[in-house]
């Protein structure tokens, strides 16, 4: 691991475990996520960055405006088995995940590799959502599933 990337490394911890949701934000945005404005990301959620041989690949984790991301939710920007021999089988997964404007993403989510969530939806606490989810839907289970349809607000 390179210098920058355990530097990367140390501020996506502290982004984690830091109490104050300003500086927080900050500190994911510091390691290479694009966040929008008006965002919540509550204690204990963690992002998990995506990784190559010079560094972090910023901007694969892209959180629109007005998103609500609750307590313990895992964001995996890259998934892979490391040293295992599965890696021949599984190789690494660093796909962009999307979140687009006006989601709410419930307690202990996980949003995998290659998910784009669209606007106004909401992800059920608990969720393990492994592909796109369409915009002003409710989601939830494992894997996560449409429960249902809700009505486009619109923005004033």
């Amino acid at each position: 691991m390179t210098f920058t990337q355990q530097c990367t490394e140390i501020l996506r911890w502290m982004a984690v475990y830091c109490p104050h949701p300003a500086l927080r934000t900050a500190l994911f945005r510091k390691c290479g996520v694009r966040i929008g404005q008006k965002v919540v990301i509550n204690f204990g959620v963690n992002i998990i960055l995506p990784m190559t041989e010079k560094g972090v690949k910023k901007g694969n984790i892209v959180i629109g405006d007005r998103v609500a991301i609750a307590t313990g939710a895992v964001i995996v920007g890259q998934s892979d088995p490391n040293f295992s021999v599965l890696s021949s089988l599984y190789p690494e997964d660093n796909r962009p995940i999307e979140i687009c404007d006006d989601v709410w993403i419930g307690a202990n989510a996980v949003i995998l590799p290659g998910v784009t969530i669209g606007e106004q939806a909401v992800i059920a606490a608990g969720a393990v959502v492994n592909r796109d989810v369409p915009p002003s839907t409710v989601y939830a289970g494992v894997p996560a599933v449409k429960i249902k349809d809700i009505p486009k607000i619109e923005k004033v």
